[in-house]
């Protein structure tokens, strides 16, 4: 199968003998022989699942017109996830292989392209995450409520991206990233969860500046913590809690012996509270002034936060751990992200099998990451030393660590 995009096919043309080209590895070919030929591709395909192939693609080529011309050969509405990192536009020159002094101009008809090309390629449930900085982060989310609509706005995550900060800006450190999320179709985009909550957490029914609602638990439904007795109707408010017993409640053996009803600002309604007490969720009350809570099951997903810190979490890599990694193989690339994160996202975001996209490859880290989680990957980059020097060596040792 031959792709219709410039400078790009997914095999060794008939007409182009070895000695013509440059082997790079096993699945690419520079070719050094025709201004209109500059990139050749062998497609691996790799058994990680059992009931298939794992697609795995590697294009030289401008990402613009790569997503334009996949769409149209066939991988049209079929991506689970597009995960973007532009260059940042920090008007600087001395940033390696990328173009990063474009004007806000270019740079926006860059992302309205790339976006375009992204919306296209994603299936009805994906979404687009496009990875920027503080200062392009308003224009890059101009641009993309243009492309998908201000409705498929997920959110972002801000990412704690180093451990050193930045003092360039001159009048405030810089240490974070941002990372838009967008949904084909805000519908069909399920929540993004990781993990599941923990059995046993106790979760309180008051909710500062939610209404103040009535709601009653019958006999022998909450279990209270004070001394067992009459308390008389009255006054329970706290700072910020303005809370009342509505009729007086007895309690006999840590247990409420007759109905207790309370006013308070609600986390539930009425009707859910009522819900929970027939599935026979456990309702307490520690002491006075009351305060009642309800003991979590667990097992209910979690939802994702969108603050992304080593700090909070001991686990979440920064840019320095993205150079330890490839400090190990030679020289690291200078804007790589650390495997972990693009990790993180592959799998709060897609199931095993699913199509990955990186329209600007890098040095890899998509590609690395979805062979470790067992995805599907096309990762587009038009530096074709990037891709010998980084992606594919880097491709190969991922391979050779996923069947060990």
């Amino acid at each position: 199968m031959v792709l219709s995009v410039p400078y790009l096919c997914v095999r060794r043309p008939e007409n182009l003998s070895p000695k013509s080209a440059n082997v790079i590895g096993p699945c690419l070919w520079i070719c050094s022989r025709s201004r209109n030929l500059t990139a050749c591709l062998v497609s691996a395909h790799l058994p990680f699942v059992q009931d298939g192939t794992m697609r795995e693609e590697i294009i030289c080529g401008d990402s613009r017109e790569v997503l334009r011309r996949l769409a149209d050969e066939g991988v049209l509405g079929s991506a689970r996830l597009i995960y973007a990192d532009p260059p940042f536009n920090t008007r600087r020159t001395d940033r390696g292989p990328f173009r990063d002094h474009r004007s806000d101009t270019d740079w926006a008809d860059l992302l309205t392209d790339v976006a375009s090309g992204a919306q296209r390629l994603l299936q009805e449930d994906g979404s687009f995450w496009l990875h920027t900085n503080d200062r392009q982060s308003g224009l890059a989310r101009t641009v993309c409520d243009q492309v998908f609509g201000s409705q498929s706005y997920l959110g972002s995550v801000v990412w704690e991206r180093t451990r050193r900060p930045s003092f360039r800006g001159g009048h405030l450190a810089s240490t974070t990233d941002q990372i838009l999320i967008y949904a084909r179709d805000r519908k069909a985009c399920r929540p993004f969860t990781a993990g599941v909550s923990q059995a046993g957490k106790r979760i309180p029914l008051a909710h500062r500046g939610n209404p103040t609602v009535t709601i009653e638990f019958p006999a022998n439904s909450v279990q209270f913590g004070c001394a067992d007795g009459a308390y008389a109707a009255g006054e329970h408010s706290s700072p910020g809690i303005v809370a009342a017993l509505l009729q007086e409640v007895t309690i006999a053996g840590g247990r409420n012996l007759t109905p207790f009803r309370f006013s308070l600002p609600s986390r539930y309604s009425p009707a859910k509270v009522e819900q929970l007490i027939d599935q026979g969720v456990e309702w307490i009350v520690p002491k006075v002034p009351f305060r009642p809570s309800h003991i979590s099951p667990g097992g209910r997903p979690k939802l994702v936060n969108g603050l992304w810190s080593w700090q909070l979490d001991a686990e979440m890599p920064t840019n320095e751990d993205a150079y330890k990694e490839q400090l190990r193989f030679g020289t690291p690339f200078p804007f790589a992200k650390p495997v972990g994160l693009i990790a993180r996202i592959i799998e709060i975001a897609t199931d095993p099998g699913d199509l990955v996209v990186d329209p600007f490859g890098g040095s890899g880290t998509t590609a690395v990451a979805a062979i470790q989680k067992s995805r599907s990957f096309i990762v587009v980059e038009e530096d074709r030393n990037l891709i010998a020097g980084y992606i594919e060596p880097r491709v190969k040792r991922a391979r050779a660590a996923s069947r060990s």
